[in-house]
């Protein structure tokens, strides 16, 4: 079953043991950190909104959202092994989504183009994705996605 609980500092060694590849590659391709900086990074970053997705009690994905000057930057990182949680996810992804609204009427942050499994599930939960003004990062194409209620 898959629940969400507060974050807790033990969280991020579960989620660092089984940490997604492609998680990994769009981390270090963004701002040249390891899981583990960026996991510590963004959690402590999001003040009002940190949460971790637990599946049978184990962690398997610590999201939230940074804020930033003119909105909120929503953000998460999450395990490999998504075949079991994935589905019950893609449901509840909608009602994560909606509470961040509530917080930041405008979310906006940057995606890896390859990050393609992001980028559906971004789609399906109502955010925007700007394919048409990529921005370059060290080689890489990211894009903006967005949400304003």
């Amino acid at each position: 079953m898959l629940t969400r609980a507060e974050f807790q500092d033990w969280h991020i060694q579960p989620v660092l043991a089984d940490f997604r590849a492609a998680d990994r590659e769009e981390v270090w391709a963004s701002c040249m950190q390891t899981p583990e900086e960026a996991l510590r990074g963004s959690t402590e970053n999001s003040t009002e909104f940190c949460e971790t997705l637990l599946w049978n009690d184990s962690p398997v994905a610590i999201l939230g959202v940074g804020e930033h000057t003119t909105h909120g930057a929503p953000w998460m990182l999450s395990v490999e092994s998504r075949s079991d949680w994935s589905k019950p996810f893609i449901k509840l992804g909608i009602d994560i989504v909606l509470e961040m609204s509530d917080m930041y009427p405008i979310l906006s942050n940057y995606v890896d183009s390859r990050n393609s499994v992001s980028i559906k599930w971004l789609q399906f939960v109502g955010f925007t994705i700007s394919f048409d003004s990529p921005i370059d990062v060290r080689g890489i194409k990211f894009y903006n996605f967005w949400r304003s209620v």
